[in-house]
């Protein structure tokens, strides 16, 4: 909620490419002036736009969209794909309207429906987004989270079995037996998960003991529902893992594993068999979802559903960026780099990113068709294998 005294202040600003003052004193054109400011004010790092003031930063009240502002809000999401918070107020007898409007996303260019398809401010004006500016948004990494610290975890906090579990894997990787009897803080400091300043967070979701990961970061878990029929709404079965991966990752296939299927086919003079659940797909789609999901979402899970139909999992955050559904057969990126890098040195991924094109060529191999993407949105990577 804006105070009289917080938008008294923004009254005293110039104008400039976080903050738009506008007179519609009886309208404003919703079909294409306003997904376009909103857009380029966001493109911009996001700011206010406020109607019912001058240029001048003089309030001369607006009668647009009176009896309708409450609806802007759906509206706006609905085109551009953003949040943006309208509130009215009463200011001296005339009405202001402000729409609060949030920052793009990072690496992510929002797309108006207006007159232009990518705005952006050129001093007072409107124009669409050259192609340089495009190129600097759409090259912008992401901050690797699993490599950020996490102050206060200690060696004490990390759990014995999945260490020693990382140590097997990696022993046999390398075919160095030497891993084997390495002292936790050495190996922890050679796998890069350990520095001067502290552990890491993917020392924490691969490693850190089940009360560590629930109090300091609970959204990472994996949950696991079962379903004699995929459109049943209550599961027939359920298990979730908030333990270190190195610790679950064979429990999370044996758990599936138990209730596959067997299709049975004649191929010439042998019989063939084909199960619902391929091994190799399903171990992939578990560690693409472990390495890439969105760790900043804490309130949400890894969520596994699986049927005799089809097997759906579902990570928080959507695709990476730069990654589409069009492109991410053949381009490689890491969102949580330190867990990728940590899952190549055990021998579980390859280091070159190829898990979703094993994934399809597994599917399309046994005769299940493609897996789908298509439900996936900003929010959430959705991947949907059929068990037939």
């Amino acid at each position: 909620m804006t105070s009289i005294e917080q938008l008294e202040n923004w009254l005293k600003r110039p104008e400039g490419i976080n903050l738009e003052f506008k007179e519609a004193k009886n309208k404003f054109d919703s079909r294409e002036d306003l997904p376009d400011y909103c857009a380029a004010i966001s493109n911009e790092g996001g700011g206010k736009l406020i109607l019912g003031v001058n240029s001048k930063g003089f309030i001369v009240g607006t009668k647009a969209f009176q009896g309708s502002d409450h609806k802007l809000s759906h509206e706006l999401l609905t085109k551009l794909k953003i949040r943006i918070d309208v509130e009215e107020i009463i200011y001296s007898q005339s009405r202001v309207l402000i729409f609060h409007i949030p920052s793009r996303e990072f690496g992510q260019i929002v797309k108006s429906t207006g007159a232009y398809k990518y705005p952006m401010r050129a001093g007072e004006s409107l124009v669409e987004m050259d192609l340089a500016t495009m190129k600097t948004i759409l090259s912008e990494t992401e901050q690797d989270f699993s490599a950020k610290i996490v102050y206060g975890l200690k060696l004490s906090d990390l759990d014995e079995d999945a260490l020693s579990n990382f140590k097997t894997k990696w022993s046999e990787k390398t075919r160095r037996d030497d891993y084997l009897t390495f002292e936790n803080d050495k190996m922890l400091r050679s796998i890069g998960l350990l520095t001067d300043e502290g552990l890491n967070y993917a020392s924490l979701i691969l490693f850190g003991k089940k009360e560590k990961i629930d109090k300091i970061l609970p959204g990472s878990e994996i949950i696991f529902e079962w379903r004699q029929e995929s459109a049943k709404v209550s599961y027939d079965f359920r298990r979730n893992w908030r333990e270190p991966f190195f610790k679950i990752y064979d429990s999370i296939w044996e758990t599936i594993d138990a209730r596959n299927l067997r299709y049975p086919f004649q191929d010439g003079l042998f019989q063939r068999e084909v199960y619902a659940f391929n091994e190799k797909s399903i171990r992939e789609a578990v560690l693409n979802a472990v390495a890439h999901r969105n760790y900043t979402i804490n309130n949400q899970s890894i969520f596994i559903k699986a049927s005799s139909e089809n097997f759906v999992i579902e990570s928080p955050g959507g695709l990476p960026v730069g990654i589409t559904q069009e492109n991410i057969l053949h381009k490689t990126y890491w969102r949580n780099r330190c867990i990728a890098e940590i899952f190549e040195k055990a021998g579980l991924v390859e280091r070159s990113g190829q898990g979703m094109d094993d994934i399809f060529g597994n599917t399309i191999k046994e005769g299940k068709g493609l897996p789908d993407l298509s439900k996936s949105d900003a929010f959430s990577v959705q991947l949907s294998i059929s068990s037939q």
